[in-house]
């Protein structure tokens, strides 16, 4: 018998179909010249009846071991303890495994989870958890863009977006969309 072959991108979007995305961010990692990425933050749906997470993703472009060793190196430093010291809320980080390592990119996970009665919501992520991540880590950041899944698209005209200036973005949110 044949096996099935498995689609590792068709996962990942399969497995955020079960997420409610918030926010993403563009960053650097090394200063205003270093190693660009883009940080999608997102919660469980439903996640009143189960444990509260926030789900960080980042992807990172990362063309050389340099590169992907700066991500590595600012990545891990959002663990337990430093993440627990930094917001008491948080009850443990789980870093999941690099899922994409190779050629240009470079795509990690690290899910928080929060103690009870942590409200998830635009404010603790903006005034809480994003500044300790920010700290933690080391990465420089734009502006955060809140997602709103309501709001109507941009004008064809309108200046290049995050999606224009990292093919990789524009292709996840593409999947992330549908």
């Amino acid at each position: 018998m044949a096996e099935k072959r498995i689609d590792l991108i068709q996962e990942f979007v399969d497995l955020y179909k079960q997420e409610e995305m918030l926010a993403f961010f563009e960053f650097r990692i090394g200063g205003p010249t270093g190693t660009a990425g883009l940080c999608r933050i997102s919660k469980q749906k439903g996640a009143a009846a189960g444990m509260r997470y926030l789900s960080l993703t980042f992807m990172v472009d990362a063309p050389d071991e340099k590169s992907r060793a700066a991500a590595d190196s600012a990545l891990n430093r959002i663990e337990d303890a430093a993440m627990q010291a930094a917001l008491p809320a948080v009850a443990a980080v789980v870093p999941i495994p690099v899922m994409i390592h190779g050629g240009e990119n470079y795509v990690r996970q690290v899910d928080v989870m929060l103690r009870e009665p942590t409200e998830v919501n635009n404010a603790f992520v903006r005034d809480r958890l994003l500044p300790a991540v920010f700290r933690l880590s080391g990465i420089t950041t734009s502006a955060v863009e809140w997602w709103d899944e309501t709001a109507p698209a941009a004008p064809s005209n309108a200046t290049e977006t995050a999606e224009q200036r990292t093919p990789l973005l524009g292709a996840l949110l593409a999947r992330w969309r549908k």
